[in-house]
């Protein structure tokens, strides 16, 4: 068994930028955004900014409560670069719900659509925050049916080992994900950290309808 990788996560996206600058990494699926690594790496760098700007940083939560789209995604690469961390929900869930889990979480900001809007138009930060391993990354809430959602944090130094949890052994080239799941899901957060490293990656954000 191959052993685990020990750079530090953003490290390693700064490799994949730096080898595939213009490759295509995350796409919605109509289209009106395909963001290629080097974009995603600057808008999560306005991210940064902005979070910086308002004082938030290690151990402070932020709330992505965005429309679904792949901006959802350069908004937690920023939340994670700022060395905070984020819980996403998609901005169709009740207000009541997403309101709770702030209070819960001793929410810190809320990142929303208007204040994503306003983080594109700054100078990107270059840097980012080298955050200790065992403090929070990104929290994973229960759908609160049989009482209040139940949160589940995740560390930072579990992200270097999402990143080498899945392997594709007999594929070779570009690999294309279809995401239908909500993007909160534990499992759509592990896919766009494997293509954190992985310039061979796109990921394509389906709308709803599409599923159904």
């Amino acid at each position: 068994m191959e052993s685990y990788n020990k750079q530090y996560f953003l490290e390693r996206w700064e490799d994949s930028v730096k080898r595939s600058p213009d490759s295509r990494m995350l796409i919605d699926s109509d289209g009106q955004r395909q963001y290629t690594r080097k974009e995603v790496d600057e808008m999560s760098g306005r991210v940064y900014r902005y979070l910086k700007e308002h004082q938030v940083g290690t151990n402070d939560f932020v709330m992505i409560y965005m429309p679904r789209t792949v901006d959802i995604f350069v908004a937690a690469l920023g939340v994670l670069k700022a060395g905070a961390y984020f819980t996403i929900m998609e901005d169709h869930y009740p207000r009541e719900r997403v309101e709770m889990i702030m209070h819960a979480a001793n929410c810190k900001m809320e990142l929303n659509a208007a204040a994503f809007a306003e983080a594109t138009t700054l100078e990107t930060e270059a840097d980012y925050v080298k955050s200790d391993l065992h403090t929070p990354a990104f929290a994973v809430f229960t759908s609160g049916s049989t009482g209040n959602p139940k949160g589940i944090i995740h560390e930072y130094g579990n992200i270097g080992h999402i990143m080498d949890s899945v392997v594709y052994p007999d594929c070779e080239g570009i690999k294309e994900f279809a995401l239908i799941a909500p993007t909160n899901f534990v499992a759509t957060i592990l896919l766009f950290m494997v293509a954190l490293k992985d310039e061979t990656v796109d990921v394509h954000l389906l709308q709803y309808d599409i599923v159904k």
